[in-house]
């Protein structure tokens, strides 16, 4: 299985956390608490919704009308991203399968164990389908994080990867997700893109720059080993706003990626297509220092096909958190062995179910 990373409110998170000294035990009485709290006896259960579109699976333990909304919404992000980037747009065969939980620490559970973390959703490409999970808290603020963000941004990743494959440098792949991850829509449809990434900020005004030779050349683990993370992913968003939106620089953008798969060298490649590294730097300084625009589609965006919205059994709806306590497990030994007893307590319920059944022996 892949260890990718995923994003939190402050950095990127990998799947397989350090286990040992403090993180240890937080992982550890993070899953004992949520193995413990699925454990007792239910008399009322998560009632779960399952909303299908043309191309999205997404199950909900919110309601009708909010799941119907954000359907709506990740189906014409979908739409506005094969419009910018020239894709055909028609059902994909290979749905992405989205959870929504309630809660940001929800989703930390599933993937880490650790319910403190700073893991606000997750995407996991799978032997059994690729899926994302994020949370449904609203926006707290300019500067906050929300779930939706996260989803956002991960699904731009899954949209590079799968209509748009090439090379390309790493602060590109995380400022393209981070662009795309602000993407809203006006109430009659119309997409605004190019929003303000309030959510990186700090790293933008409080913390030491990271000069754009630096950004463009060394890998992105080189910034979570120094601590720069979040300048890291701040810097790469405003460089890709900039160039997506200075008519100074139109074009350099394509011409840089271009050289890039054309074989030349990544500073090489930069320095064709931008120019002195230094100007770059003072550009970048000045632009974001002015007020910052976003484009609004004139038009609606329109999506391919309809919403049909279900609700799950019992059964179903039980089985959920136990499918992503699994998967999230990513095949760690002590989480799963764990999880065995926690399958076993569900059994009176559960036993007449077959997927009960496959979800217990995988």
């Amino acid at each position: 299985m892949l260890n990718l990373p995923f994003v939190g409110p402050d950095m990127t998170i990998y799947l397989s956390p350090s286990v040992d000294g403090a993180n240890d035990m937080r992982i550890r009485f993070g899953l004992l608490a949520l193995l413990i709290s699925l454990a007792l006896p239910q008399t009322v259960w998560a009632k779960w919704l399952r909303a299908d579109t043309a191309n999205f699976i997404i199950y909900s333990d919110g309601n009708e009308k909010s799941l119907r909304s954000f359907a709506e919404k990740v189906e014409r992000l979908d739409a506005t991203l094969r419009s910018r980037m020239s894709t055909r747009r028609e059902p994909e065969a290979n749905r992405l399968t989205i959870y929504m939980v309630e809660r940001a620490e929800d989703a930390a559970r599933y993937s880490s164990g650790d319910a403190s973390s700073s893991i606000a959703g997750f995407y996991m490409p799978h032997a059994e389908g690729t899926f994302a999970v994020s949370n449904r808290e609203p926006d707290q603020g300019r500067t906050s994080l929300s779930g939706e963000t996260v989803l956002f941004h991960e699904y731009a990743h899954h949209f590079m990867l799968r209509y748009a494959p090439g090379t390309y440098p790493g602060w590109f792949v995380e400022g393209f997700a981070e662009f795309y991850s602000t993407v809203d829509f006006t109430k009659t449809g119309q997409a605004e893109i190019g929003r303000i990434a309030g959510h990186r900020a700090y790293g933008l005004l409080e913390m030491p720059r990271i000069p754009t030779q630096r950004l463009l050349t060394e890998h992105p683990n080189v910034f979570r080993r120094e601590g720069e993370s979040d300048v890291f992913y701040g810097r790469s968003w405003l460089l890709t706003h900039m160039l997506y939106s200075d008519p100074a620089r139109e074009g350099q953008l394509t011409k840089y990626i271009a050289a890039i798969g054309n074989g030349v060298a990544n500073e090489e490649a930069a320095k064709q297509a931008f120019g002195d590294f230094n100007q770059v730097d003072k550009d970048l300084a000045r632009y974001l220092s002015k007020p910052m625009t976003y484009r609004t589609t004139a038009d609606p965006i329109a999506f391919v096909g309809t919403i049909t919205i279900a609700p799950l059994t019992e059964a179903q709806s039980l089985l959920i958190p136990l499918r992503l306590l699994r998967l999230g497990a990513n095949g760690e030994t002590e989480r799963l062995t764990k999880m065995r007893k926690l399958f076993d307590t569900k059994a009176a319920v559960l036993s007449g179910d077959a997927n009960y059944w496959y979800e217990r022996a995988a």
